[in-house]
């Protein structure tokens, strides 16, 4: 099942370059791996994240239309820029989280996850990111679901 965030931003993703020095502030394992220009991206956007490819969809998306879809939650705007994140595998989730919590540290941002009808400013966004991440490592691990001795 494919999953979807936003990002709902004051200013724009300016280049690959800001987005990763963004992301190794943070201090997440991630390596955006795209050479195409951002302002025109759609479509798949390579990353690894610890060496594993967890690339995901990207590409900016109207405000205007989200709002509309969403009209029974407040999503804070209007904003000047949108992105919209789809994944599916599990490294994507950790990519894509870990992604848009430094886009939103790089563009006075807000986060929208419609699967959960929450909004998350940038520190919640980084702490939802490493969560994803451990819970992530809990499930391949095989922590997740084992009946304990």
């Amino acid at each position: 099942m494919t999953m979807e965030a936003y990002a709902f931003c004051a200013r724009p993703i300016k280049s690959i370059e800001d987005w990763q020095a963004s992301i190794d502030a943070l201090g997440f394992d991630l390596r955006l791996r795209s050479a195409r220009d951002l302002a025109d991206h759609r479509g798949h956007l390579p990353a690894l994240w610890r060496g594993r490819e967890a690339g995901f969809e990207f590409g900016a998306c109207a405000f205007a239309e989200l709002a509309e879809t969403y009209d029974d939650i407040d999503l804070g705007g209007p904003w000047p820029y949108a992105y919209a994140f789809y994944f599916a595998a599990l490294p994507s989730c950790v990519g894509t989280w870990l992604a848009l919590a430094a886009c939103l540290t790089l563009t006075d941002g807000v986060a929208f996850d419609p699967q959960e009808g929450r909004i998350l400013r940038p520190g919640e966004a980084a702490r939802y990111a490493q969560d994803t991440e451990n819970e992530v490592d809990r499930i391949e691990s095989g922590e997740v679901g084992r009946t304990p001795s």
